[in-house]
């Protein structure tokens, strides 16, 4: 079973219109966490740059055997990147996903 997490991201000016933004120079990474949704280890899991000029992203993750049965926890966040004038989010995100073998795994 795959899944497959979709990113928006959108982009203010310094008078908060919306702007176009370069796909490049914008990415996002998905880390492992415990169940208090503290990162286990600072090895992400999978990360994905941006790859729209309208703003997206997409991360996946797999799960291929009945042993990833149970509850899984990750936090989401923006990486730094090296566009002058942009401030980043430092914001993250938390995400809790359950695998279950109701009707076959």
């Amino acid at each position: 079973m795959e899944v497959v997490f979709d990113i928006g991201k959108t982009v203010k000016n310094a008078y908060g219109q919306t702007a176009n933004i370069l796909p490049a120079g914008f990415s996002f990474s998905l880390f492992e966490a415990d169940g208090n949704y503290q990162i286990i280890n600072n090895t992400a899991v999978a990360s994905s740059p941006v790859t729209s000029a309208a703003g997206t992203a997409s991360l996946s993750v797999i799960y291929d055997d009945i042993s990833d049965k149970g509850t899984h926890y990750y936090i989401l966040k923006e990486n730094g990147g090296n566009i002058e004038g942009v401030t980043y989010t430092t914001k993250t995100y938390k995400v809790k996903v359950v695998v279950d073998d109701e009707g076959g795994y």
